[in-house]
């Protein structure tokens, strides 16, 4: 197995705010006790509804959100303890592609300079005409045209300004990218061409991803493995064929039952899981086991306990209803 690039170890990531009429302090716990990790050339799938954390647990990891507990660790080094110029290194190893690629392009710049700006910052190339020549090239690696340097973001497509995006993160040679939801603002005939792009940049470089998404048939795709998220917890982490073909947490179960299926007799045939409610409040989240008022096999240890992640085989998954029914640490 290749060698381990991110280590996540009890990562909370919790944001104050102040309710009511005495101003009381409280937290939105968008993150709440994740563990994981990924090896170098892998792409682990990060699956949950909106709301329930992904992104924020994204953002923490290139240091856009400061966590409130817990380790991140790349290459070995706890991403919170590092010097001056170990944080450089890093931000220049460490990338992200935003999920609205316009919102994440200046419209005052050129693709040329959206793209050399990282190059300048990081003092790559030694001069102007060294930095534009890289710059065609990772234009035509990710589909665009070399002359597309002198244009500006408005004059292109969403595809072609996500392509724009994917070929600034590259500019800096990453190890790892987090995609925080890079195809969700795209129609589905470009979703399948930035797809395969990201596949083709993975086999070509070997970089390692945490891609981000809420489609559970999109990650299963692009993954090696998966991990599932709900309300802030990892509820069930492993192989993408193995998660998606025979899931184990009732939660996950759940995504996978509302994927369209293409075969109209296969889909007549299939049942639709319906969760009752809506998602809890990661400002006030149930006690216990936080998928419980939602969940068809809750018990009522769910309600009492906070279920842990337990390894079964090469899975691993937090669920009471897999142990017995039982509590016990």
């Amino acid at each position: 197995m290749a060698e381990e690039i991110l280590r996540a170890e009890h990562v909370r990531t919790w944001f104050p705010v102040r309710k009511g009429i005495l101003k009381r302090r409280q937290f939105v716990k968008a993150v709440d006790d994740v563990s994981f990790s990924i090896h170098a050339g892998e792409t682990f799938g990060l699956v949950g509804e909106s709301g329930c954390g992904k992104s924020t647990l994204g953002r923490s990891i290139v240091q856009i959100y400061k966590p409130t507990d817990g380790r991140i660790l790349f290459k070995g080094k706890d991403i919170a303890r590092l010097n001056s110029d170990e944080q450089r290194t890093f931000h220049k190893e460490c990338q992200l592609i935003f999920q609205d690629p316009y919102a994440s392009l200046d419209p005052r710049m050129t693709v040329g300079e959206i793209i050399m700006e990282p190059m300048v910052i990081h003092g790559l190339y030694g001069s102007h005409e060294e930095r534009e020549s890289e710059c065609a090239r990772l234009l035509q690696d990710v589909g665009l045209k070399p002359d597309h340097i002198r244009r500006y973001p408005h004059e292109f497509s969403g595809g072609q300004r996500q392509r724009v995006s994917i070929a600034r993160t590259l500019a800096l040679k990453p190890d790892f990218i987090v995609c925080d939801e890079p195809i969700s603002a795209l129609d589905v005939s470009i979703q399948a061409q930035i797809i395969n792009l990201l596949k083709e940049v993975q086999e070509r470089l070997g970089i390692a991803y945490l891609f981000i998404a809420h489609d559970i048939s999109v990650v299963d795709h692009i993954s090696d493995r998966i991990g599932v998220m709900y309300l802030g917890h990892l509820v069930e982490v492993g192989g993408s064929h193995e998660v998606c073909r025979e899931p184990m947490h009732p939660y996950t179960q759940a995504l996978l039952s509302a994927v369209p299926l293409p075969d109209p007799v296969r889909a007549k045939s299939s049942r639709r899981q319906i969760l009752d409610g809506e998602l809890p409040s990661p400002l006030d989240p149930p006690a216990g086991c936080p998928f419980h008022t939602r969940c068809p096999r809750a018990m009522e240890v769910c309600r009492r306990s906070m279920p842990r992640m337990r390894s079964y085989g090469d899975r691993q998954c937090a669920c009471h209803a897999l142990d017995g029914g039982t509590d016990e640490a």
